[in-house]
């Protein structure tokens, strides 16, 4: 074929967008099982729509079938929507905003269905395996200032759904200490954006009665210095990015 002369900017390429992004993937989140120290990660796939895939890193292996998608839409940005220990993933599904449990192959639902509830950010109890600590947010009420967001236990055997936290307009973070015996997370309330001020947060956790006891803020100040990156790495320990000091450190 012969070329021929168009106006700058007006050509026709094969090279279009679509193929450049549909042969594209992203790693989602990685994470490792603490007791059979499986790695698995999420995969981002713009050519199935932007699906989110779960794979066996090792095996190189999709855990679930095409009809699923491991994403959270907390906070709008969503992340964190699968957690797994002892080879039992637990993981939010996009379409249905549930929270499903794959132990063998097929996802089994282990939170009420409810399209109004979004869960994200998850953390598996280190004992009671079925408790699952969770971002909760409710669009109830879908105006942007009726949101609600909470902290919730999920019981995967009974899907009952137990508050531990309310009051502030976001969380995020939330895990159990090695023993299960403590939990932290992260809060911050408006008009602060989270980089701007926020909270971290100590409970004593019972897991027989799923309540909360003696919970504390222990660092962080609205409007004034925020926190990020807290996980424990002891029972007693507890260990967090904070810009107190201009600058984030960690403490």
């Amino acid at each position: 074929m012969a070329p021929s002369a168009a106006p700058y900017g007006t050509w026709k390429s094969p090279i279009v967008a679509d193929l450049i992004t549909q042969k594209t993937i992203s790693v989602a989140e990685v994470h490792v099982d603490p007791v059979t120290k499986e790695i698995y990660h999420g995969e981002s796939r713009p050519s199935e729509g932007g699906r989110v895939a779960i794979l066996n890193t090792n095996a190189g292996k999709d855990v679930f079938g095409a009809d699923w998608n491991a994403r959270s839409g907390v906070h709008e940005y969503g992340g964190s929507a699968f957690a797994v220990r002892d080879s039992v993933i637990y993981f939010t599904d996009f379409k249905t905003k549930r929270l499903y449990a794959i132990k063998n192959s097929t996802p089994e639902a282990v939170s009420p269905d409810n399209q109004n509830h979004r869960f994200g950010d998850l953390n598996i109890h280190p004992v009671a395996s079925h408790l699952v600590l969770s971002v909760l947010e409710d669009h109830t009420k879908p105006a942007p200032e009726d949101v609600v967001n909470t902290l919730v236990v999920i019981n995967t055997q009974t899907q009952e759904v137990t508050t531990v936290a309310q009051g502030a307009d976001f969380y995020s973070t939330g895990r159990f200490s090695p023993d299960g015996a403590k939990i932290s997370w992260i809060q911050w309330h408006h008009p602060d954006m989270p980089w701007e001020g926020s909270e971290l947060v100590t409970a004593n956790f019972d897991a027989s009665s799923i309540s909360v006891s003696g919970t504390t803020v222990i660092a962080g100040k609205p409007g004034d210095e925020s926190i990020n990156e807290a996980f424990w790495v002891s029972n007693k320990t507890l260990v967090y990015l904070t810009d107190k000091s201009g600058f984030y450190n960690p403490w």
